[in-house]
């Protein structure tokens, strides 16, 4: 294959322990940590959020609304030095949440990946991710999955690569 790999993501791998090369914001818990990996090894992997929350089950409930972000700004490589770039990584959600709140009309415990311009606003949100059933307070679990998105339209381009979970 005739593969060119140009890693644009700085400490993509949390290598360094923590989110050097990453601005993180958000209310939430925000924390690079051991975790057993998509094949079976211990990686570091970012939290977004804490595992301690739990269900809520007393009303209004006890576990913290909010978000957490980790931003860093990417140059996508131009179509002649990469003819199809792309963004890959694994990813992992839990949550005692449903995806889309029909109380609140909005997305709520969502993984969710953006292009942001230097400015912080949204030119493309280029994935969404969240518990996709209707059951609430039961630990969802998606397990690892493995993410390409075609960042062909972006090509040359300097944005910022937004990781969020959405309150």
């Amino acid at each position: 294959s005739n593969d060119i790999i140009i890693e644009a993501v700085r400490n993509g791998d949390f290598d360094t322990g923590n989110f050097t090369d990453w601005q993180t914001s958000g209310l939430l818990r925000k924390a690079v940590v051991p975790a057993e990996g998509p094949l079976g090894t211990s990686i570091l992997s970012a939290r977004l959020g804490s595992p301690e929350y739990g269900p809520s089950v007393e009303d209004p409930g006890q576990v913290p609304v909010g978000s957490a972000t980790i931003t860093q700004t990417i140059v996508v490589p131009a179509l002649d030095q990469v003819p199809t770039p792309t963004l890959s990584f694994w990813y992992r959600v839990y949550s005692y949440d449903v995806m889309f709140s029909q109380r609140l009309q909005r997305y709520v415990d969502t993984l969710e990946v953006s292009l942001l311009d230097g400015s912080g606003n949204q030119v493309a949100l280029l994935m969404r991710k969240g518990n996709p059933t209707n059951t609430y307070g039961v630990l969802y679990d998606s397990g690892w999955q493995w993410e390409t998105i075609d960042m062909t339209p972006y090509a040359g381009q300097t944005l910022q690569l937004s990781f969020a979970k959405i309150g």
